[in-house]
């Protein structure tokens, strides 16, 4: 894995502040990534899926058909998404 010399002294430099072993910088920062690369594509495919009228029109259909029912008899289970999820989710689809 090819490391830059920037990317090591930010690195090293994260890792003083945090008080963080460089792995778990290293992970962190895959991670993240990860995450920006899996919103990409969400939203890329939610594009594709908007520039096509009659299939946009069916996902909202679709949407409001199942809106509210996942939640029956499920008010006592422990959330699925993270309150930070739900904020990312939400601010992504605005």
């Amino acid at each position: 894995m090819h490391v830059s010399v920037l990317d090591r002294k930010y690195s090293v430099n994260q890792r003083r502040e945090e008080h963080q072993p460089i792995g778990q910088v290293i992970e962190d920062a895959v991670s993240r990534s990860k995450r920006e690369k899996f919103w990409q594509e969400v939203e890329a495919s939610v594009e594709r899926l908007r520039a096509d009228p009659v299939a946009w029109k069916d996902y909202q259909d679709e949407i409001t058909l199942l809106e509210g029912g996942s939640m029956d008899g499920l008010e006592d289970e422990d959330p699925y998404y993270t309150v930070e999820e739900v904020d990312e989710i939400r601010r992504r689809a605005h």
